[in-house]
């Protein structure tokens, strides 16, 4: 008989997985047989925060796919700021704290386990009191 049946790990990383069998004493080997989607963020449940306040923070969930199956330390920004804090909730979320800031179309950026995902032009920031955007 030829053929051999694999069960693939989930997973995130980059990396592709390998495969080795040995039987009869005869090793086999196939290279790079499984690679993995890149994790996906899709929407943020906060859309807009405050302009700068002193002490503000909130919280936002980052909803996608490829997340992780397991807490995989992400890391988030919010334009060029980074996340206080950043918890793995499920392989279709992500939640952060992010403090106020300013700015219009701001991107959202995920890195997990190495591999980076990015909302573009999705979080803008509150005007100024007094300020127009148009």
């Amino acid at each position: 008989d030829s053929s051999v049946l694999c069960r693939t790990p989930a997973g995130l990383l980059p990396d592709t997985i390998t495969y080795i069998s040995t039987v009869a004493s005869a090793i086999a080997s196939l290279l790079e047989a499984v690679s993995y989607d890149r994790p996906e963020i899709s929407f943020h449940s906060t859309a807009n925060g405050p302009f700068r306040t002193a002490g503000f923070v909130q919280s936002a969930h980052m909803h996608g796919r490829g997340l992780g199956v397991a807490d995989a330390s992400p890391s988030v920004r919010v334009g060029i700021t980074a996340c206080s804090a950043t918890a793995w909730v499920a392989d279709s979320s992500v939640r952060c704290l992010y403090a106020s800031g300013a700015g219009a179309a701001n991107a959202i950026t995920a890195t997990i386990a190495l591999r980076t995902t990015t909302l573009s032009s999705s979080f803008s920031y509150d005007a100024p009191s007094g300020v127009r955007r148009d």
